[in-house]
């Protein structure tokens, strides 16, 4: 995906899931990766997602495959290296563990 389409932060993309759980971008009619999502998701960019037959919303349910996917090692029973790809949230506050009691 362009960086153009990724300065559109503001634009919600709509998605259509099929029953096979196949994703397609609505105005486009293009296919959509767990992996796309995840990169807009990283710059930003909101999407909705419903099911072809019915129309009933399934966006939280993709949101969780999008997240399993980016959280989960690349081979079964490898665990996350530095190699992996980057977090989904790139920074993390630091808390300073607590003092002790006075």
């Amino acid at each position: 995906m362009s960086a153009r389409a990724h300065d559109r932060t503001d634009e919600e993309r709509l998605l259509v899931r099929t029953e096979t759980g196949q994703l397609f971008d609505a105005r486009t009619r293009r296919p959509v990766t767990l992996e796309g999502l995840a990169t807009d998701l990283r710059y930003g960019r909101r999407f909705r997602v419903t099911e072809a037959r019915g129309g009933g919303d399934c966006t939280y349910q993709v949101l969780a495959q999008v997240l399993l996917a980016a959280l989960a090692p690349t081979t079964p029973g490898a665990t996350r290296t530095a190699a992996t790809p980057e977090p989904l949230v790139n920074a993390v506050e630091e808390v300073p563990p607590p003092g002790p009691a006075v």
